[in-house]
């Protein structure tokens, strides 16, 4: 009766606020349930948005997802809904992008009323205004409204009917047909069940026989199904509530174990936000983002910011409070109410003292100095500056294009920061009372944002989308402006200082290493509205936001911030890493020739270093006992090196002819493997003989070569051709693996169970190709990301791939899902032997702890701090029975 798309729905229903959770799931199962064929689970496909309206902002991507793979859109129209930022945006992508007589609406609260070519929207209360315009003719819909008190709505005869009129529409027959065929299914599944009894009475055994395996199979295929729809729902939930949308990808991999559930499994991990909260409008952050002082049910109180929980008493009555500022270590809370300032002992819940600050009824914000020593107040016209301890005021800076706009206080206390709306920022010395020079100018339009780094730097943001940063001491502006992609509202630093954050109008928050200059991965969206506060941990590896809407979302950035383990000295610009098979010790060469030896648990060098190279060391391959180095350089030489003596043992090639550009030892050490322009040459390790006439390869000029991790298979690859595969028993070819057409291949890795290869490329992707039979496994991946793929690595348990350009990359491989970017660019990586640590090399030495995707399901349970609940399942899970997620 229809088309099906096995990865996508038959129908999409929208949230249904007002209808509480009665209407929807039970236009869901009737609409599974009518004209079904006896030997499938459902009749079409279902998804039911079970979007919470506590957490109802949700960003484009999720919201939008599983409506952009349904065939139809049914509207569950009610006030609530209309006033749902979700459903607007749900609606918006289907007028947008989708079939006009494929939107459906069931009407479960409020008035819908058709008028003149357009519905009255004046009297229509249940429909989102971005359905005005729309449609020329009255849409089919039906009227639930009389279920919405009902504790059972599906037992009522005329919710089968109305379920029916929708269920008509999807499957594109008539009401009639559909009611026939729905009739004769019955009749049909009653007559198999009498013939089932008759044929159980003559040949019990053998139906029995049947009869489970019948059984045993619908089961499967219901567990299938439901996995799927777990799958999209983890997506789907995506930033709304993390820990259900962790929880629901582990759900799916619990009941079908296969590739796409461990891809929602793996999209999930990923996801950086850990948490979601509801904040209130007038509030306060600690500096670490733990705890908030917000005016909640007629009282100040100090809440955690993760849960929104209250913490301890009420601090003060909350009349005619302004503004509120926690000090830098939370024990000071100052609330500015009525006419004056007054601070609190935030602990001890007593106040510090009499008020420090009069004539405040125009305050609007408060911001203590990290000592706690100075408050600023930000009125209609000026910011005043007042010394905590003896109340008395120490200056006031004037806006001078009306109000002031955002304002900061330097570490030390002894600097205010003051932005203005004509792209102006003004420095004021406290102490003095005085300006501290001539403003710092650059932003085309208001200065929306500043913060002070640790060390006085200072970071602004406009109205322009620009990040400017200054250093104070002698007000020079550092590097070119960064670009936020939308006005920006907050800024803030790690309490390190590698890291700049800006919260922007769109609700995006955007990361930079602050020393590099370079993005921190993508944008973190899911705010529904402009962002207005961020926060480091004290660690900087979470990040906490608000937005104006009242929603607090924590976000987990230790991937994006971790800049590993940095090793002293300076070996110069790296070309490449290599561990050595003890686990401990790497190799690093250099673009200056030498190669240098450390220790990666002392992190010093083992000193002296390999000299005697010319120019770039372009490969290191160690021998598999670890006593020998192969190295090639930049001069076209192959050298081998004793590891213990630092001395150079023997020389393959001569230096001078540029080639070749990379070398490798067998598994088994006794053959070397070199490619050089259009061949591959084979050497005796031992005696450093040549063995035989080079492999050729075919038109490539060869810059990578690769044993497999048996030896059996020799790979080569590089510009102008494939890759090229031998068996290095005949030396005779085994095949080639194409790629595009225009691509040139600058790297290969075989994975630990020999058959997988990957090869990165020029235009930033990567493939993966079973050698076996030479085909490639999947689409490639990663490309636009970037520059070049120097090089990639598998590591021991081959499910994780280490890429190596504009940025180290870790691959899920089962997936080929990113894991996550450890490094704004590096041009090499190694993994050690035991897969723990990851090495990168470019303008340092850099070893990372690498993420564990051995089981993904584990890590999630972990994340979300809990398991699904049975009424969680009976949610999510309706057609199966209850399954512990997380034991």
């Amino acid at each position: 009766m229809h088309d099906r798309d096995p990865g996508g729905y038959d129908a999409f229903l929208s949230p249904s606020y007002a209808a509480g959770d009665r209407i929807a799931p039970a236009l869901q199962r009737a609409l599974r349930r009518i004209a079904r064929p006896w030997h499938r689970p459902r009749a079409l496909r279902v998804f039911l948005d079970r979007a919470d309206p506590a957490v109802d902002p949700a960003p484009w991507s999720t919201a939008t997802e599983v409506p952009a793979r349904s065939r139809h859109f049914v509207l569950l129209a009610s006030p609530e809904a209309a006033a749902s930022p979700r459903v607007g945006r749900q609606v918006g992508f289907w007028r947008a992008r989708r079939e006009r007589d494929r939107f459906l609406i069931a009407l479960t609260g409020g008035d819908l009323v058709w008028g003149d070519g357009d519905f009255d929207w004046e009297r229509t209360t249940a429909l989102p205004a971005q359905l005005k315009g729309w449609f020329a003719a009255e849409p089919p819909w039906v009227d639930l409204r009389w279920a919405a008190g009902s504790e059972d709505p599906g037992a009522d005869p005329r919710f089968r009917v109305a379920a029916g009129a929708l269920a008509a529409a999807v499957h594109g027959v008539p009401e009639d047909a559909l009611d026939r065929e729905d009739v004769r299914q019955r009749r049909l599944t009653a007559r198999l069940r009498r013939g089932a009894v008759v044929g159980l009475a003559l040949l019990s055994v053998v139906a029995v026989v049947l009869g489970v395996t019948t059984h045993r199979r619908h089961e499967a295929a219901v567990t299938r199904a439901a996995a799927l729809d777990l799958a999209a729902r983890a997506a789907a939930v995506g930033s709304a509530d993390p820990a259900l949308s962790r929880l629901l990808a582990v759900a799916a991999w619990r009941l079908d174990p296969t590739g796409r559930s461990r891809a929602a499994m793996i999209d999930a991990l990923v996801r950086p936000d850990r948490w979601t909260a509801g904040v209130p409008h007038v509030r306060a952050l600690s500096a670490d983002g733990g705890t908030f002082a917000g005016v909640r049910d007629g009282a100040v109180r100090l809440a955690a910011t993760r849960t929104g929980e209250p913490v301890g008493d009420p601090v003060a009555d909350a009349e005619d409070v302004e503004a509120l500022a926690l000090s830098a270590d939370g024990r000071v809370l100052a609330i500015a109410a009525g006419d004056a300032v007054r601070l609190w002992d935030a602990p001890r819940r007593e106040p510090v003292g009499g008020p420090i600050a009069s004539d405040t009824r125009d305050a609007d914000s408060l911001l203590l100095s990290p000592d706690g020593a100075v408050l600023a107040v930000r009125g209609a016209a000026s910011v005043a500056l007042w010394d905590v301890a003896t109340g008395t005021r120490l200056g006031e800076v004037a806006g001078t294009s009306g109000a002031p706009g955002s304002f900061a206080l330097a570490p030390d206390g002894g600097t205010l920061a003051v932005g203005d709306e004509d792209g102006s920022i003004r420095l004021w010395d406290v102490r003095a009372g005085v300006p501290a020079g001539e403003p710092l100018t650059g932003h085309a339009g208001g200065v929306r944002a500043l913060a002070f780094g640790p060390d006085g730097t200072l970071a602004a943001g406009g109205r322009d989308g620009a990040v400017r940063v200054w250093r104070t001491a002698d007000r020079t502006p550092v590097g070119t402006p960064l670009d936020a992609g939308a006005p920006v509202h907050e800024v803030a630093f790690s309490p390190d200082g590698r890291t700049l954050a800006a919260g922007t109008g769109d609700g995006a928050v955007r990361l930079w290493d602050a020393v590099a200059r370079q993005p921190l991965g993508d944008p973190l969206t899911g705010h529904s509205a402009r962002v207005e506060s961020l926060s480091f941990t004290a660690d900087g590896r979470e990040l906490v936001s608000t937005d104006g809407q009242g929603s607090a979302r924590g976000w987990s950035v230790a991937d994006r911030v971790d800049e590993g383990a940095e090793f002293p000295g300076d070996p110069g610009p790296i070309g490449v890493v290599e561990y050595l098979p003890d686990g401990r010790t790497v190799a690093v060469g250099t673009r200056g020739g030498p190669i240098h030896l450390w220790d990666t648990a002392t992190r010093a060098p083992v000193d002296p270093p390999l000299t005697g190279n010319i120019g770039r060391v372009y490969s290191i391959s160690p021998s598999p006992d670890g006593r020998t180095l192969l190295v090639v350089d930049e001069g076209g030489a192959v050298r081998l090196w004793d590891v213990a003596g630092h001395r150079q043992t023997g020389q393959l090639t001569e230096a001078g002819t540029g080639y070749p550009a990379y070398a490798v030892f067998s598994p088994d050490g006794r053959t070397i493997a070199v490619g050089e322009d259009r061949a591959v040459r084979l050497w005796d390790a031992e005696t450093l003989d040549q063995l035989g006439e080079p492999l050729d390869a075919g038109g490539t000029s060869v810059r990578t070569v690769a044993y497999s991790p048996d030896g059996r298979t020799l790979a080569a690859a590089g510009h102008g051709g494939p890759v090229r595969l031998w068996d290095t028993a005949t030396r005779e070819p085994r095949g080639d693996l194409r790629a595009d057409a225009d691509d040139a291949l600058t790297a290969i890795a075989f994975g630990p169970d020999g058959r997988t290869l990957a090869a990165g490329g020029v235009d930033g992707s990567v493939s993966l190709w079973d050698t076996a039979d030479r085909t490639r496994l999947g689409e490639p991946f990663g490309r636009g990301e970037g520059e070049v793929v120097y090089e990639v690595a598998f590591s021991p348990d081959g499910r994780t791939l280490a890429t190596a350009g504009a940025g180290v990359r870790l691959w899920d491989v089962p997936t080929r899902r990113p894991l996550g970017v450890l490094r704004a660019y590096a041009i090499a990586v190694a993994f050690s032997p035991d897969g723990r640590s990851l090495a990168t090399g470019e303008s340092g030495l850099r070893v990372f702890d690498v993420p564990r995707t051995d089981d993904p399901a584990a890590e999630l349970c972990r994340l979300a701090g809990r398991s699904l609940t049975g009424a969680e399942w009976a949610t999510h899970v309706p057609d199966v029975p209850f399954r512990e997620v997380c034991p």
